[in-house]
Parts: C-alpha cells; sequence; structure tokens
C-alpha cells in the first residue's frame, strides 16, 4: 500500500533513500510518453559517434525518479509539488543503478510547506541535484492559491499537480473576510505565534473567498480529474463553533451515509488488508485475557464440514423464524436480511476478533465494513436478544463495557460471510428471483452468468486470507473450485 508521512511528523535532517535501475525499456517508454526522441537516447549507433560513447537516459527521466520516491513514498501520496530545480552533473546510461536520497531540510508547519534536497548517485558519484518545495495544502487551496488567485490559471495548477490525490469530499466552510480578519488580529485563529503571515489582509481575503466562490460553486470549471470528488458547502463559519459543528457533523453524515465508491483506493484491497492484518494478529490466540472466554473453532476448519451453502441457509431459516414470531412494534427495528451490510460486517468481523465492545468492534470493521455505533449497538441487541447468536460477557473488575462474542454454532456463518462479502447483493437479488430453486445452485449460476467476475476474483482472494474453511484442503483457486467449496465438494 502507498505510504504516507505527514509533515507533521517530519524532522530536518530526516531522510529517505531509494533504488531504480534504468533500462532499455523504460528509456523508451519515457521518450514515447514525453515526445522527447532524441537519438543520443534511442538510437546506439549515433550514441557511438558522441562524447557519451553510448546511449544516456533522459535527464528528466532520472528527475521523475525523485517525483515518484516523494509522491509514494516520502513524504507520500498527496505531497504537492510547489517548484523543483535541477542541476545535472553526469550521464546515466543503461542498465545503471541510480540511487535516489530526499533529505528534510526545512519545515514550514504554518504554510505546510516543506522544502527537500534532492540527490540522485550511481556508484556513490552524484549525478543530478537540485531542491523542491512541496505542500501538504490540499488540491482545491492549491487551485485558488496560485491557480485563480495568483493568476497562473486551474489548468496550469492541475498539470503541476497530477499525481496529486483526488479528495473524495471537499468541505466548503465560508467566512466574510472581516469575520476571519477579526479572528486572526485576536489570535482566535493564528494561536500563540504573533507573526502575520501572507494572507492576513483583507483585500487578499477577500479575492481568496471570490476563489473559492468561483472554484466550488462552478463559476470556474473545475479541471479534471479534481472534479470527479463531492463538495458539501457552502457551510457558514460566522456563528459560534457548535453551530459549525453541527453543521459539518450532518453534511458528513450525510454523505457517508450515500456509501461512495472510493476515489483514489480500491475499497475491495482495503478491507482485504484489514481482514490479513486481523487474521495475523490473532494467530496463536488461546484466551482473553481477564474474561476466561475460550477461542472459537479451529480457524483452518471453521466449516465444520458444512457446506457454505447449507450455512447460509440454516441462518436464513432461524432468522425467518426470528422475524415471524416477532411483534409489529419488534419488526420496525429488525433487519430484514442477514445478508445486509450491518448483520453481515458485525458478524463477519466478530469471527476475526472473537470478543470486542462496541468501540473495538467498530475499529475492527475498518471503513469498509463500517457500521454507526447507534446502528451496531442495536443489531448487537437484536443478534444477542432475539437471534441468540451472540453472547456477552463482562469483566468482574472495573467497569468495562461488555464484549459480544458470535457463538461456536454462527462462527462459520461469520467468515463465510467474509468470504462471499463480494456477492452479497447478487446471491440476494437471485434468491428473490429464483425463490423456487435451492441455494445450493445459486453460486453456480451467478459464476456462470459471466457478470460477476470481479466478484468471483476477489472472493478468491478473501478465501486465500480466511483459508477455504477445511482442514487438510487448499482454498479454491478458480471459478470451478468456488463453486464446489460453495457445494462442499
Amino acid at each position: 500500500m502507498v505510504k504516507k508521512i505527514y509533515f507533521d511528523n517530519l524532522k530536518k535532517n530526516q531522510s529517505y533513500t531509494d533504488k531504480v535501475k534504468v533500462t532499455d525499456i523504460s528509456i523508451k517508454r519515457f521518450a514515447s510518453a514525453s515526445g522527447d526522441k532524441n537519438p543520443i537516447h534511442l538510437n546506439e549507433t549515433f550514441a557511438k559517434n558522441t562524447i557519451f560513447k553510448s546511449r544516456i537516459a533522459h535527464g528528466m527521466l532520472i528527475a521523475s525518479f525523485i517525483s515518484s520516491v516523494i509522491g509514494n513514498k516520502f513524504p507520500g501520496n498527496g505531497t504537492i509539488y510547489v517548484s523543483q530545480d535541477l542541476k545535472f552533473k553526469r550521464p546515466v546510461k543503461i542498465n545503471d543503478i541510480v540511487k535516489v536520497k530526499i533529505l528534510v531540510e526545512k519545515i514550514i508547519l504554518k504554510k505546510k510547506w516543506c522544502q527537500l534536497k534532492t540527490i540522485c548517485f550511481v556508484k556513490n558519484k552524484i549525478v543530478l541535484e537540485g531542491k523542491a518545495v512541496v505542500s501538504e495544502r490540499n488540491i482545491h487551496s492549491s487551485l485558488v492559491y496560485q491557480g485563480i488567485v495568483g493568476g497562473i490559471g486551474v489548468e496550469r495548477v492541475s498539470h503541476m499537480n497530477s499525481a496529486a490525490l483526488i479528495p473524495d469530499l471537499c468541505i466548503w466552510v465560508d467566512c466574510d473576510p472581516e469575520v476571519a480578519m477579526n479572528r486572526i488580529s485576536s489570535e482566535t485563529l493564528r494561536g500563540a505565534s504573533n507573526k502575520s503571515e501572507y494572507f492576513e489582509t483583507t483585500n487578499l481575503q477577500i479575492r481568496i473567498r471570490g476563489g473559492y466562490t468561483k472554484l466550488l460553486s462552478g463559476e470556474v470549471e473545475m479541471p479534471v480529474p479534481f472534479d470527479m470528488g463531492a463538495i458539501l458547502g457552502p457551510i457558514s463559519n460566522e456563528g459560534s463553533e457548535q453551530q459549525l459543528r453541527r453543521a459539518l457533523t450532518n453534511g458528513i453524515r450525510a454523505f457517508l451515509h450515500k456509501r461512495p465508491t472510493p476515489i483514489n483506493v480500491d475499497k475491495e484491497a482495503v478491507d482485504q488488508f484489514q481482514i490479513r492484518s486481523m487474521v495475523q494478529s490473532s494467530s496463536g490466540q488461546s484466551t482473553l485475557s481477564g474474561l476466561g472466554i475460550e477461542p472459537t473453532k479451529s480457524k483452518t476448519g471453521w466449516l465444520d464440514g458444512t457446506p457454505p451453502w447449507k450455512i447460509l441457509k440454516r441462518a436464513q431459516e432461524h432468522h425467518e423464524t426470528v422475524l415471524s414470531s416477532a411483534s409489529e412494534d419488534e419488526l420496525i427495528s429488525m433487519p430484514k436480511n442477514i445478508l445486509n451490510h450491518s448483520v453481515s460486517s458485525i458478524c463477519g468481523t466478530l469471527s476475526l476478533v472473537h470478543a470486542a465492545d462496541v468501540s473495538a468492534l467498530r475499529s475492527s470493521m475498518g471503513p469498509v465494513r463500517c457500521v454507526s455505533e447507534r446502528h451496531t449497538q442495536r443489531i448487537i441487541k437484536f443478534l444477542k436478544g432475539h437471534s441468540g447468536w451472540i453472547s456477552q460477557h463482562k469483566s468482574l473488575i472495573g467497569r468495562e463495557a461488555p464484549r459480544s462474542q458470535l457463538k461456536e454454532e454462527y462462527f462459520s456463518f461469520g467468515r463465510m460471510v467474509l468470504a462471499i462479502w463480494p456477492f452479497r447483493s447478487a446471491i440476494r437479488k437471485w434468491q428473490v428471483s429464483n425463490p423456487n430453486t435451492h441455494l445450493r445452485f445459486c453460486l453456480g449460476q451467478l459464476v456462470k452468468s459471466g457478470r460477476f467476475e470481479s466478484a468471483i476474483h476477489d472472493s478468491l482472494a478473501r478465501l486465500s486470507i480466511l483459508g477455504g474453511g477445511r482442514d487438510c484442503k487448499t482454498p479454491p483457486e478458480n471459478r470451478e473450485s468456488l463453486v464446489d467449496w460453495w457445494n462442499g465438494k
């Protein structure tokens, strides 16, 4: 996964090094992408008659190695280039190993700027050096400050920061410039520092506010690809802190409730990473300290010899029985389907952590399987009081919140629902469309339909992490073995 070091955690003289091999393919690809087809880079016969005696790499190709480190590793994703100067010292040839070193020279936290010394070596000799200024400021601020207020244009700023992350949500907080200046002068915003910043003038505040209004209202067209994110606002910041907090909370909740697809990351990869981390961390666990809760069944044999379709069918039948015996008032707050997001998430997560209070449970869900605190409490209450799928334990010492544990007989369902997570919606729709067809045929028909290639790939990846649930048997590795696994073969 792409790393990130926040500017607040950077220290002067902190450094990072990386190594990159220059190849014939990388030179040709750079020539194609940049349009720089100088024969000194591409034609060996031509290059032999030059002072270099052989082909050399483009200087800007070597410089791009610096950009790669800055954008992906140090400081990492979301870092925005402000400037870069370069001095080319020596040529770099095919098969040379370039050592890239980034050194922190100066940090200006208030401006979210950092000055870096950038050096490239080949065999301990400097081939390129320079200085870079990078920013942690979000792309919308750069578009306004540089593109609109600075006058260089939003398209140019967009090109300069083409490697920056695209914010999934931009929150537009608006404030009258005079109110802002009063807060700055009274140190409400500036804090303990007495140093004035360049933007602390009413005139510039008016221009900045106008820039944000033009960009975020659509008067100035948001450049591609930064037009992909959602915009929340304008939200007024002219009232009390409590009013602002309430408006922000409501707006962000509404955004998250829509469960938008993340722009910068594959949410399936994120969830697999979360599951893998939890599986690894729970390896070897025997009992839970202070509670005496024994771990559930074997991590490798979690299907307990039962076909996955039968585990799902039994769980659904039990759930239907619970719903049929509930009163009309009780039905209002009960989940209608156990394959819905909240029940699947809570049962699946409990199969990984074994026992957890609400806070720890929600933390273990991660961003993909997340459920609100209130709804988590509601579902746990249902699964404990009505379904009987979970038990709760409370330490006799202290005032710790009760910990919920998935009961032994439903542990298989928890693990299984994590494995088929990508198919949950499709299975629900299949059951509605095929009420008279046996559930064991479901996955086979979905796989053969050719419409769920991504779900097949993702479920196979999940099973490689969770295990196939059968002792002495490897997890399924292709579509045919996935269907066999579903049928218990």
